[in-house]
């Protein structure tokens, strides 16, 4: 359960992340400019958001009762749903920088 939920957690961050990306190429075209420096910039934001969404899909899903019956607390349910996120942008941080 827990690694579907990481997995889960995975796909929103590239969800929201693509987002971004959509919306910089869109106004970087508008404006006539690059954004291609935008692109390797770790964001806090990208993390609040791609947290809260998973936050929501486990509400939609009513899946807390279930996690809850499994033993998974609420503190590990947020770091279930924050490290990976966390985690990936920390790689694109390394990345970016090298």
């Amino acid at each position: 359960m827990r690694r579907a939920l990481i997995r889960r957690q995975i796909g929103l961050w590239l969800l929201v992340r693509s987002m971004k990306y959509l919306f910089w190429i869109l106004v970087a075209a508008g404006a006539g400019i690059t954004a291609e420096v935008r692109f390797a910039q770790p964001d806090a934001a990208i993390v609040l958001v791609a947290v809260a969404l998973g936050a929501v899909e486990i509400a939609i899903r009513r899946e807390r009762i279930l996690l809850g019956n499994l033993g998974i607390s609420w503190a590990q349910l947020a770091a279930i749903i924050g490290l990976p996120t966390v985690a990936l942008e920390a790689v694109l941080l390394i990345v970016a920088r090298t």
